[in-house]
């Protein structure tokens, strides 16, 4: 596990570089990055789970989640 850990680590030091050197670059290289970001929005928001939530009140009635996917998409 620590070296898959390390490993990612090093994954997400090379993406932070590669943003900090695009945000300091030209003009468009900023604006590049937040399209990149504003496109990526939406499905990094389904990660929460469905828009149509048919069984929110079941799961958490059960406590099989502790909160709705709308509230974990606010709470993000």
């Amino acid at each position: 596990m620590q070296k898959i850990c390390w490993e990612e680590s090093v994954h997400i030091m090379h993406g932070r570089d590669v943003v900090v050197t695009m945000a300091t670059g030209t003009p468009a290289q900023p604006a590049s990055i937040q399209e990149a970001r504003e496109r990526g929005l939406g499905p990094r928001m389904q990660v929460h789970g469905a828009r149509s939530d048919r069984a929110a009140g079941r799961d958490t009635h059960w406590r099989t989640q502790a909160k709705t996917p709308q509230e974990r998409r606010s709470t993000y």
